[in-house]
């Protein structure tokens, strides 16, 4: 009996594992028209940075290419032509923090 529920658990953890590994790179190495929404100042893991609305994504960037244009305070939407680049923080799998990290770059502002 033992043995049966040894297997199990050890089965269960398996399944648990293979599917938080999931990778979505959907959004690596794509242009998309967004709108940057606001900025987080607090530096702290998984806080600092712009969060970016990328149609029906939301991502967060801690650095931007032309970042002295948009600047640190964010009253309205800002749009934007982004350039995505790779996810270099994951921050979606903590139970805290909701949006990756990704790169961008290249940023347009749009009129």
């Amino acid at each position: 009996m033992k043995r049966i529920v040894f297997k199990y658990l050890i089965f269960c953890l398996s399944l648990f594992l293979f599917t938080q590994c999931e990778k979505d790179n959907s959004l690596v190495n794509t242009t998309k028209n967004a709108e940057i929404i606001d900025f987080i100042p607090e530096k702290c893991y998984c806080c600092w940075g712009w969060i970016i609305k990328a149609g029906s994504d939301t991502i967060k960037a801690d650095q931007l290419p032309n970042q002295d244009i948009i600047g640190h305070e964010i009253n309205s939407p800002i749009k934007v032509t982004i350039e995505i680049g790779e996810k270099t923080i994951v921050c979606s799998s903590s139970p805290f923090y909701k949006f990756d990290y990704y790169e961008i770059k290249k940023l347009i502002l749009n009129d």
